[in-house]
């Protein structure tokens, strides 16, 4: 045990290294209010039961030598973070097994009581008649349709000379079978019966039922592609998927289909995934392909591309992935010229080109882009092509390209963009930067005007202010600048709330009055969010008054905001929790 891959892979350090120091607290938390209600441990995998608003079941297993973890909660199922509720089962493991936090003898350790490693019991498994074993086996398949399909899968190959692949297929149908749409929350049991499915026909290529087994794959990823597009976090779905597909090739190696079937099925495949799991494939079969494979997949996707009326990503794919594992450049390019009707196009071209060191084309391709789109706002062909200018050491081609891309678009990314790509000019950084500032003032000055009427915390959509140039000025640490051009014309409101965090420290009365400006706005928007807010600034309110010495004045202000203010019961009840008056 001490040697497993699992004590080797699952430390405090990779649980610390994976989850948000939040998470990790909040996991620490819940172990210590004993939260984590159940952990079985079998064959270097971890399943844990937790309690938090429900009961959360969480899934820890070494998988190719890598902690895979997964918890049915909303955080882990939804953005794939190594959770709370992951936290919480890693630890409680972590102290089942560490000496230093046993419990003295005659006393029942809490987190022995927690995990409970199937291994312990195998001794006395062993020492059990047969037929005691096979009924408590049964008895508990017939509770379990998981434990009761795999049970049947195994019968059916119990007789080497034959496998009933009606069964396998059977529990191939219903573990794909999808009935309206598969929330989040159901996504785990979901993949948790296609693992059974891919290990059964693992298990079934590795009695050497090879041909079974690619007939059985075909059969499973072809009814999964048709169901993917119905499960809501088909992130799960990744492991099986990628299973299948690794056992169907190796499958194919040794069975060694007719190259033109397997093309027409990896082609099916392609055209008909939804979401992009398979996009590539046949990348990976173009060795079993062959030239005469190749070849007709190559027409199946050009006779596709000819008949519909609108490009296909799918086609375009296979022809990609082909031109691809071939290492064919002119075919990849000539690909990308079937549609050059934007600038990404133009790009992708002087990309393949770059990468694979023919600068000179891939130069020409990138510039004929941006005369040909000459006003497009494409940030990644303008940074090609400054990189590209510096590799070269055209320092003044880079800074031209960069200062022209600002005078059409000008604003902090710009700017920031601008900077990088002076810095070798004969041009000094001061006298690149006095002309930006011009143009910024220039196009803000003529799209809004100077009148006093703009200086406002949250200007309407269609009117401008001096916000890109309060950004510009604030990226630059410079705050008196920041603050002279937001009260020259103002703002939009989330600056000034950064204009007056910065400013609070030498300026607090400046400060002071932009905290209750916004929460005065925040207030009249009358809905429980806004009075959060409103009082998160009114704390900062307080704390200045406190700093200038000026406590009853503060009084006086919360006093003035409950009078005016008292028919919105809900700030008013907030307040009194926030404030204690």
């Amino acid at each position: 045990m001490p040697n497993s891959p699992l004590r080797t892979i699952l430390t405090l350090p990779r649980v610390k290294s994976l989850a948000l120091p939040k998470s990790f607290t909040r996991g620490r938390e819940y172990l210590a209010s004993g939260a984590v209600e159940s952990i079985t441990e079998f064959e270097e995998t971890l399943n844990g039961v937790v309690n938090g608003t429900e009961k959360y079941a969480v899934r820890l297993a070494v998988k190719q030598e890598t902690l895979d973890y997964h918890c049915s909660c909303p955080f882990s199922s939804g953005e794939g973070e190594f959770c709370k509720h992951c936290v919480a089962v890693a630890l409680a493991w972590l102290d089942s097994a560490d000496p230093a936090k046993a419990k003295p003898a005659g006393k029942t350790s809490k987190m022995g009581n927690v995990v409970v490693r199937l291994e312990d019991i195998r001794p006395w498994l062993l020492s059990q008649e047969n037929e005691i074993l096979v009924n408590w086996l049964l008895e508990a398949a017939a509770a379990n349709s998981r434990l009761r399909d795999r049970l049947l899968r195994r019968t059916a190959i119990a007789n080497s000379k034959e496998i009933d692949l009606a069964v396998y297929r059977e529990s191939i149908r219903q573990a794909t079978t999808v009935r309206g749409y598969i929330e989040w929350d159901e996504v785990a049991d979901f993949a948790g019966k296609l693992h059974d499915i891919v290990d059964s026909i693992e298990e079934l290529a590795g009695d050497g039922f090879t041909d079974e087994a690619r007939e059985l794959t075909e059969y499973a990823l072809s009814r999964l592609l048709k169901v993917v597009e119905n499960i809501h976090d088909e992130g799960d779905l990744n492991y099986p998927l990628e299973k299948l597909i690794s056992i169907h090739l190796e499958a194919c190696r040794k069975t060694k289909p007719a190259v033109t079937a397997l093309a027409e099925l990896l082609f099916t495949w392609e055209m008909e995934d939804p979401v992009g799991y398979v996009s590539g494939i046949s990348q990976q079969y173009a060795e079993l392909l062959g030239t005469k494979g190749i070849a007709h997949l190559k027409t199946l996707a050009e006779k596709h591309l000819e008949d519909t009326d609108e490009s296909s990503h799918a086609a375009m794919a296979i022809l990609q992935s082909m031109a691809q594992a071939a290492n064919d450049i002119e075919a990849l390019v000539a690909l990308k010229t079937r549609d050059l009707s934007n600038s990404h196009s133009y790009l992708a071209i002087a990309e393949i080109y770059h990468e694979d060191g023919k600068y000179d084309k891939a130069l020409d391709w990138a510039e004929n882009g941006l005369k040909k789109f000459p006003g497009i706002n494409d940030t990644r062909l303008i940074d090609f092509l400054c990189k590209e200018y510096q590799r070269r050491k055209s320092w003044e081609k880079a800074a031209g390209t960069a200062w022209e891309f600002f005078q059409r678009y000008p604003g902090l990314e710009n700017f920031q963009r601008l900077k990088k790509n002076v810095k070798n000019s004969a041009e000094p950084w001061e006298s690149w930067r006095n002309r930006a500032l011009n143009v910024l003032r220039a196009t803000f000055d003529k799209k809004i005007g100077k009148h006093s009427s703009h200086k406002t915390f949250f200007p309407t959509a269609w009117r401008s202010d001096y916000s890109e140039l309060v950004r510009v000025f604030l990226w630059e640490n410079d705050l008196d600048s920041a603050w002279n051009a937001a009260m020259d014309n103002g703002c939009d409101g989330e600056l000034w709330l950064l204009l007056a965090d910065k400013r609070a420290s030498k300026h607090p009365e400046d400060s002071i009055q932009i905290y209750l400006k916004n929460a005065a706005l925040l207030i009249e928007q009358t809905n429980n969010q806004s009075y959060q807010k409103a009082i998160r600034v009114l704390k900062k309110t307080r704390l200045l008054y406190e700093k200038l010495g000026q406590s009853p004045k503060w009084d006086l202000v919360l006093k003035n905001l409950r009078e005016k203010y008292c028919k919105k019961r809900n700030f008013i009840e907030l307040s009194k929790i926030a404030f204690k008056m």
